[in-house]
């Protein structure tokens, strides 16, 4: 069974998504990026905390998985370690984008980490819309989000 049709408490249990963020952080310190100073994990993991209805916040607050300044650049980074990105992703996505544009110094984007190879990559907002935008066919995860409504993705050629 693939982790995507895994129960969520099940992916959870398992540490699914934390090699991603432990082999980015270990690539932002290969940058020569230490934290706090040159990075910072703004988003929060399932694993790190049990607080009960965490999930509203998440719903309600737009903030990406990590910020990272390299060579004068702030950098918003959605840290996938799946080629399987959201709807609600792309949403938030593109509201920080929206938000950052006029700002020279920011991007927003998405860094895929194939924890395989434990090769990172970085996409910028635009890169992943235009694939985004390539695909047609939206996929479904077998959970439903708190609506009831399933859970769309696409697949995209990271």
């Amino acid at each position: 069974m693939e982790h995507h049709e895994e129960q969520y408490q099940d992916r959870i249990n398992k540490g699914v998504g934390k090699d991603a963020e432990e082999i980015f952080e270990k690539h932002l310190e290969g940058l020569g990026l230490y934290s706090p100073k040159d990075w910072l994990k703004v988003g929060t993991s399932p694993w790190e905390h049990d607080i009960d209805l965490f999930w509203l916040y998440t719903a309600i607050v737009v903030v990406p998985d990590y910020i990272f300044n390299r060579k004068g650049m702030l950098y918003l980074a959605e840290v996938k370690g799946t080629k399987r990105i959201k709807a609600t992703d792309m949403e938030n996505l593109r509201e920080m984008y929206n938000k950052s544009k006029d700002f020279d110094k920011v991007q927003v984007g998405i860094s895929y980490v194939n924890v395989q190879t434990k090769e990172v990559k970085w996409y910028s907002f635009k890169q992943v819309e235009e694939m985004w935008n390539s695909i047609d066919k939206l996929e479904y995860y077998h959970e439903t989000d708190f609506r009831g409504q399933k859970k769309a993705y696409k697949v995209l050629p990271l």
